[in-house]
């Protein structure tokens, strides 16, 4: 009879490393399993620089980077934090409309007070 060890040994057996025999077969190894795999991620296109036209590597990498980016920047779930943070600014930075919250907090802080000493 095999012990329970063994029956759940392989849900706890490293996946560090790709499978050899799926690559073999054609099969699409995922870059995010192999963590040994360096990426390199170049930001030049950032600051305005392009890579050398020799360097197809790179430029590839700058393509991916970029696409996934954009694909960020596409995402509704962003635009929507995006449109939040920046109303939030936005009533930051009004003055009166400060004012009227610190005044409506106030009030009801003073209304807190009053209610608590009321049951006392």
């Amino acid at each position: 009879m095999t012990s329970p060890d063994n029956k759940t040994e392989w849900m706890y057996a490293s996946t560090n490393k790709p499978d050899l025999e799926q690559y073999l077969l054609g099969r699409r190894i995922d870059d995010a399993v192999d963590p040994t795999q360096e990426t390199n991620t170049p930001t030049d296109w950032i600051s305005g620089a392009v890579p050398e036209a020799g360097d197809l590597g790179a430029r590839s990498e700058m393509w991916k980077s970029r696409d996934a980016l954009a694909k960020a920047r596409e995402d509704p779930m962003f635009v929507i934090e995006k449109q939040r943070r920046n109303a939030h600014v936005d009533l930051k930075n009004n003055p009166l409309k400060m004012q009227k919250i610190r005044d409506l907090l106030a009030h009801e802080l003073k209304k807190r007070s009053q209610e608590e000493e009321k049951k006392k």
